[in-house]
């Protein structure tokens, strides 16, 4: 459908983008927050664990687990 010099000067912008955009994260800070978000949630239901019978129950939920890794933090604390 599109020429190859089209898809190569696509190819060469979007090379040129991630390059040099600023508000694009790159591999190695996501890897680093998304380490940061794992330790929170582990940290959180040591918490949980912690203070279980204060809450009555031993865990959180698997669905709010999952919101905690889907949902940026900033969403939901500030």
């Amino acid at each position: 459908m599109f020429g190859p010099a089209l898809k190569r000067r696509t190819l060469r912008w979007l090379l040129l983008c991630a390059i040099t955009c600023p508000s694009l994260p790159s591999l190695q800070a996501q890897d680093d927050f998304v380490a940061r978000r794992d330790a929170m949630i582990r940290l959180i239901e040591d918490d949980v664990r912690q203070t279980s019978d204060y809450l009555k129950r031993a865990r959180l939920g698997e669905d709010v687990l999952q919101a905690m890794r889907r949902v940026p933090r900033p969403e939901f604390v500030p």
